[in-house]
C-alpha cells in the first residue's frame, strides 16, 4: 500500500517529464490485485503519517 499526501501530486519535483513518469509509474503499479494507492487529501489536515516512516 502506497499512502500519498495530496501536496505530492501538486508539487514540481524535477521536470514535468519526471513528474508524467512517475505518475505514470504508479497508475501501471495501481491495476495489480496486490497493489493500493491512497490519497490523503488537503483538507484532512495533519496526520500521523506526515513526516514518519510506517513501514513495517
Amino acid at each position: 500500500m502506497a499512502v500519498l499526501d495530496e501536496s505530492v501530486l501538486h508539487r514540481l519535483i524535477g521536470s514535468a517529464q519526471v513528474m508524467h513518469d512517475q505518475l505514470t509509474s504508479l497508475a501501471e503499479l495501481s491495476v495489480r490485485p496486490y497493489i493500493s494507492i491512497e490519497v490523503v487529501p488537503a483538507s484532512a489536515g495533519a496526520n500521523a503519517g506526515l513526516g514518519a516512516d510506517n513501514r513495517e
